[in-house]
Order: C-alpha cells, then sequence, then structure tokens
C-alpha cells in the first residue's frame, strides 16, 4: 500500500525546526570554539610537564613558577568545561521549548529500502537551509553504494550515472504524487574543484542532486557534523563503512583533481576535494532537494 504523506504535520516539524536552528547553531558554534580553546590550553599544559621532565638542571623557582602556571591553566580548563556543560543545558531548554522534548524530531518524505533485508521504510531528512518559502534537505543517513559514472572516463555532473538515477529511478519510487508536488526542480552552478582548478561544467536543472564543495562547507564548518552513518540496507550491499566513527564515504557532485574523479566527503567528515575513481562502487549516496514551503 502506497505510504501517506501528512503535509500539515511535515511542515509544522520543518517550521519549528528553523526556528530552533539559528539559535542552536550560535551555541553549537560556542562549544566547539571552547572545546578548540581547552585543546590549546591542554597543549600548554603538557609542554610544561615535558619541560619539567627532560629539564635536569632546573632552579626551584623556576619549577615552582612552572608548576603554577599548570594549576592556572587546569583552572581555565575547568571553567571552560563548565561552560560547555551550561551551553549544552540551553540547548536542552531550547529543544523543549521548541519541541517539548530533548531530542530534535525528524522529518520524514518518501520511502526507500533502508532494512537489513531491504525492507522500505520512510526516508529522514536533516534541513540544511530555508531561503525564504522554499527549505533545502539533505538524507539523514548514506541510503545506497553506488558508482558516480559508468565508465572511467571524464566525465562532469551533467553526465552522471548517480545524477541520472537521483532524477528517475529514485525520485519516481521514493515520492508519492503529494510529495512530488512540493519538491522543485532547482537550477544548479557545477563549478569546479577549486583546488586542482578542475574547470566547471555547464549548469543542469535537477529535482534530486548531491551538494557541491562549497554548500557541504557552507552548510557544516565542522568535521564532524559531516559525519554520515550509512541505513543497514547500504552497509549490506558494500557500502565502506568506519569501525571506530561508524561514518561512511558520500559523493559530491564537483568533479575532483580531474575529470574522472569526483570530490567526496570521508568517514570523519572531511572533504576531500581531490577525491575517487568515479567508478569506486564502495562509496554511497546522501540525496539532497529542495521543497516548495508551504503556509
Amino acid at each position: 500500500m502506497e505510504h501517506v504523506f501528512n503535509k500539515t504535520e511535515f511542515f509544522d516539524t520543518i517550521n519549528r525546526i528553523l526556528e530552533f536552528g539559528a539559535e542552536e547553531k550560535e551555541l553549537t558554534g560556542s562549544i566547539r570554539e571552547t572545546e578548540i580553546e581547552i585543546d590549546a590550553i591542554q597543549s600548554k599544559i603538557d609542554a610544561i610537564k615535558d619541560e619539567l621532565i627532560k629539564s635536569l638542571i632546573m632552579l626551584p623557582s623556576s619549577k615552582a613558577k612552572r608548576k603554577a602556571n599548570i594549576e592556572k591553566y587546569q583552572k581555565q580548563i575547568e571553567e571552560k568545561r563548565a561552560f560547555i556543560a551550561e551551553v549544552k543545558e540551553l540547548i536542552k531548554d531550547l529543544n523543549l521549548r521548541c519541541f517539548n522534548s530533548e531530542e530534535m524530531p525528524s522529518v520524514f518524505l518518501g520511502t526507500f529500502p533502508q532494512g537489513a533485508h531491504g525492507e522500505e521504510m520512510p526516508l529522514e531528512w536533516d534541513v540544511l537551509l530555508c531561503d525564504h518559502n522554499y527549505v533545502h534537505l539533505v538524507t539523514k543517513h548514506v541510503i545506497k553504494q553506488m558508482r558516480y559514472a559508468d565508465e572511467l572516463v571524464d566525465t562532469p555532473w551533467k553526465d552522471s550515472a548517480i545524477r541520472r538515477w537521483l532524477n528517475t529511478e529514485f525520485y519516481e519510487n521514493a515520492f508519492n504524487d503529494d510529495e512530488k508536488a512540493i519538491i522543485i526542480e532547482k537550477e544548479l552552478a557545477n563549478p569546479g574543484c577549486p583546488a586542482y582548478k578542475t574547470p566547471p561544467s555547464e549548469n543542469t536543472r535537477d529535482k534530486v542532486f548531491l551538494p557541491s564543495i562549497s554548500e557541504v562547507k557552507s552548510y557544516s564548518k565542522y568535521d564532524v557534523d559531516r559525519i554520515a552513518t550509512p541505513t543497514e540496507y547500504a552497509k549490506n550491499n558494500g557500502l565502506f563503512v568506519d569501525e571506530e566513527t561508524g561514518g561512511s564515504y558520500w559523493w559530491l557532485r564537483n568533479n575532483g583533481g580531474n575529470m574522472y574523479n569526483a570530490s567526496i566527503v570521508n568517514f570523519k567528515g572531511y572533504v576531500f576535494e581531490y577525491g575517487f575513481y568515479i567508478v569506486d562502487d564502495r562509496y554511497g549516496v546522501r540525496p539532497n532537494i529542495w521543497i516548495r514551503k508551504m503556509p
């Protein structure tokens, strides 16, 4: 039986996530910055301890001064950790105000095989951006392993097998008519890879697509925020999964260091611009869509 799309519930969740998003992003950014500061202070402590161990001749006054610095730095770390704990409580309170829950609600649209044996399940999406009356969504998980292209030849995004699959088989089968009615066809600029001077390819119009290098970096400032775990279906069909992070590689639409490579996000969330061969089938897909925001 075809799944039912509850439009009212869907857009109510979208609106609340957008309300929550801006403030949460600022708070999370302050946590990340404080964690970096803690690492820098810890490096100072480690350097002083190393100096104390290696120094065979040091005046007692000099030792005392260094030990005092260690205590000062350790106190700074304790204060910063306390600040992080306070910010996390603010985020939790913000979640409660917006959603009456400590957890961000999920946005579901469409279905796709995701269970270990290919069982169809609702597709879960993350909200990336709201642009006036339009919202950019990306699947929460890496949903399928596949090649970027069928042959190891120069292949821009417009000619890629992955683009063809996203806009035909995936689009037609994942969404019902009500869902298709809110998905818009978006004109995409398709830049090359700036770091390796790979040329851009012509613009395309797509309903489903992959993000570019610049898009994925602008939406997610920190690598850890780009880590994406796979579905059981994707894991069981050959997708690489890192044991430590649980993350997988996922393709971007840019060509990489040359026209038979494509850029990729790795299992640690790092944007690997040079990329991998476009015929490698160990890497996966996180579909992106733009939807029309209903009143």
